[in-house]
């Protein structure tokens, strides 16, 4: 079947997939934390997507400038992510743009697109946001723009989700009690984010948002000569096997992944007649740097490369046309004192990383496990495995080089058939004399497991995995055969700080810390669990009006936006 056929085939069975990203604001100074949440849904329904599990969201400016590129793992079609930008993001207008690999193929019309302005207070250069005739001074002064001046018009939702606060005004430092409810079905199991911040009396242009979102789909099947796949089972991973002799085969070719680290990543993989392999990556990294080795003999003689698949026509993207005008001038200067001071107590408004659940090694539970602080120390490895550990015994190839051999639990079995694989620290060892010469006082702990694994279409007689106290083997012995690359790592889901007045003792502590929050809340997966929902937030030392939008779907792919206004006095 040529690629056509098998382009139209997968198109026909999975379809076509939207993304839409909820961003709490797009006027932004650097200094700012940019939240946002994503929504993947199946284009022929507008329902959640579980086709990808990996999204990614760049952030673009005029001149080309890429100032980020997340890679965000989704889970039944939801998604997160937040971005500080630094001081060194120059003024101007940018584009927020939301994509998945899959929707890579119909090209950079189908992906969610939101224009985003950024001000860069600290910098003279303000050229970017200065129409044509305006002088360029040093000062965020500019003409008035009368294309700008149409403000957005909210949705009204009332009729499905009830949003209720007790008080439209409330004072410095208060609590607001934001109740949800809904008696419909379908939105009672929806997905929504919830942003509560201080409005922008800055014109901008009309906001994306659910209703107004819907991206024009491509009707007929687009055919590219390289499919980019869906990422089916997670963050998918393509490389090249490389041949620096003639006499070097790259065909069927065994290579060993690992990232290593206490919960370390292990997989072997084979390449295709052109040297290619892929993988998916399922799990947040701790560690992004990769290590490569191929198996067998003059590993030396091949290079490993990852494919970046980038086929952005970024040309394609048109930017909104936002002047500076100098009635912004005082409001952008208060903005950016406020965002100065919050900067400065950050480390007493931490967010948090969600701590992903201890995972297993990719052999389940070992057969039997040494905590050698249980033993007496022995001084090398070696003698380690000749005085205590059982059912290991060093043995030596034809070239003279020592093995580690663990014996089979069905004693008839056949002990040279298969090597064991030693794995320290999360990497795979093809030569052990290092380790066998190492300081055992340095090891915490050795796991034995003693049944044929296979791995890929690898077999190996029992696995030995030693862990280290500070994972210091593979930092001081690293052969040359390694080919190690650093992977782009997805980030880390976050919940995020919540301001709380509650505990008078903790007032008293906090009465000295100024408090100058324009984002008073920031929910980016939120659920009804009951038809009626309470959720608490404080106001901060920032008076003005603040709006708070709700925006997500309902189960059935129903577009939600909800806005409400409060006034901080």
């Amino acid at each position: 079947m040529d690629n056509a056929k098998n382009f139209s085939y997968l198109v026909n069975t999975i379809g076509q997939e939207e993304v839409y990203v909820h961003l709490n604001t797009s006027f932004f100074l650097v200094g700012e934390y940019m939240y946002y949440s994503i929504y993947t849904k199946k284009a022929s329904n507008n329902r959640l997507s579980d086709l990808s599990k990996v999204a990614y969201i760049e952030l673009v400016g005029e001149n080309g400038l890429k100032v980020f590129k997340h890679k965000v793992f989704l889970v039944d079609g939801l998604g997160q992510g937040d971005f500080f930008l630094p001081v060194s993001v120059p003024s101007g207008n940018y584009k927020l743009i939301g994509y998945t690999q899959w929707m890579t193929n119909w090209g950079i019309d189908s992906f969610f697109q939101t224009d985003v302005v950024v001000i860069n207070p600290y910098t003279n250069d303000q050229k970017a946001l200065l129409p044509d005739s305006a002088v360029l001074d040093g000062s965020l002064v500019a003409k008035e723009n009368p294309k700008n001046s149409n403000r957005f018009s909210d949705l009204n939702m009332a009729n499905t989700i009830k949003l209720d606060i007790d008080s439209k005004q409330f004072s410095k430092r208060k609590k607001v009690a934001l109740k949800l409810s809904t008696n419909e079905l379908d939105f009672l199991n929806g997905n929504y984010s919830i942003s509560v911040r201080k409005k922008d009396s800055i014109l901008l242009f009309g906001k994306t948002n659910p209703h107004n979102a819907q991206r024009k789909r491509s009707e007929n099947n687009v055919f590219r000569e390289d499919i980019n796949l869906p990422e089916l089972r997670g963050d998918l991973i393509i490389g090249r096997l490389l041949s620096k002799s003639e006499e070097a085969n790259i065909e069927n070719k065994k290579i060993l992944f690992s990232i290593p680290g206490e919960e370390y990543i292990f997989k072997v993989l084979t390449t295709n007649e052109f040297g290619r392999f892929l993988f998916s990556l399922d799990k947040h990294l701790v560690n992004s740097n990769a290590i490569f080795q191929v198996l067998g003999s003059n590993s030396e003689n091949y290079e490993i490369i990852l494919e970046d698949i980038d086929t952005i026509d970024y040309d394609k993207i048109k930017f909104s046309d936002f002047h500076l005008k100098p009635i912004m001038k005082e409001q952008i200067l208060q903005r950016s004192i406020h965002n100065q001071i919050e900067n400065a107590y950050f480390e007493i408004k931490p967010d948090t990383v969600k701590i992903n659940e201890e995972r297993l090694p990719f052999y389940g539970n070992a057969d039997i496990v040494y905590n050698l602080d249980d033993y007496t120390r022995f001084k090398t490895v070696k003698e380690t495995f000749v005085e205590i550990i059982s059912n290991v015994w060093i043995t030596y190839d034809k070239n003279g080089s020592p093995l580690l051999s663990v014996r089979s639990l069905q004693p008839l079995e056949n002990q040279t058939a298969y090597k064991s694989l030693v794995i320290v620290d999360g990497l795979a060892l093809k030569d052990i004399q290092p380790l066998l010469e190492f300081d055992s006082r340095k090891i915490e702990s050795i796991k034995i497991i003693r049944d044929k694994y296979v791995l890929g279409s690898q077999i190996f007689q029992g696995i030995v995995d030693i862990q280290t106290l500070e994972n210091e083997f593979n930092e001081n012995h690293k052969p040359e055969y390694f080919n190690e690359i650093t992977l782009s790592k997805p980030l880390v889901p976050k919940k995020y700080f919540k301001q709380s007045y509650d505990n008078k003792q903790a007032d008293v502590e906090k009465g000295n810390i100024p408090d100058y929050r324009h984002q008073l809340l920031w929910l980016p997966n939120f659920k009804f669990n009951s038809s009626k929902e309470t959720i608490e937030f404080y106001t901060s030392d920032v008076t003005g009006d603040f709006e708070i939008c709700i925006e997500g779907f309902t189960k059935n792919g129903t577009p939600v936006s909800l806005r409400e206004m409060i006034t901080v006095e």
